[in-house]
């Protein structure tokens, strides 16, 4: 059991962290054409799946699972649950502007898979909302690990696809 889950003070100032990191990028595009190649970082898993185990935790997300323990694990699956002598996997993925993930065997192997999707959440210093995506037994849309974007998703999941906008205001 590897618990090194951010604080709720912690994700914030992290949010805060990422928009600054953003924001240099978006002003060294507009300094030197060159930068426009640099890729926007990605978002750390380790402030998505801390912020999935608060959600999770609070019952914003998977709200069936709210009286099982969860923990994140980062070997098995990012986060696991126990309910008895079962094991919960739930694997977490985040998305910015670009809405585009590989799935790997574990993702599509997973009881539950969470699409966080921040979209231009980072960019935009006025937005508090995002979108959360969850899917009941991934296995049953994808049997294989392949490159996916959230259209794709949508369209393959389709009405199993839960969708919650969450605001950050709000934790």
């Amino acid at each position: 059991m590897v618990e090194r889950i951010l604080s709720l003070e912690d994700i914030k100032r992290t949010l805060i962290l990422l928009r600054e990191v953003f924001g240099y990028f978006v002003n060294l595009r507009k300094d030197f054409t060159l930068a426009s190649m640099i890729k926007y970082p990605q978002i750390p898993s380790f402030f998505t799946e801390s912020l999935a185990l608060h959600l999770l935790r609070k019952a914003i997300i998977l709200p069936e699972l709210k009286e099982i323990p969860f923990y994140l694990d980062g070997r098995i699956a990012d986060i696991i649950g126990k309910n008895g002598e079962r094991r919960i996997k739930i694997e977490v993925k985040a998305t910015a502007a670009s809405a585009f993930q590989y799935f790997s065997k574990k993702d599509v192997t997973a009881d539950f898979l969470v699409w966080i999707h921040f979209g231009r959440f980072f960019l935009n210093e006025e937005q508090t909302q995002i979108e959360i995506f969850t899917i009941r037994n991934p296995s049953l849309f994808f049997n294989t690990s392949s490159k996916i974007t959230l259209q794709e998703l949508k369209n393959k999941v389709k009405e199993e696809l839960d969708v919650i906008s969450f605001d950050f205001n709000t934790l």
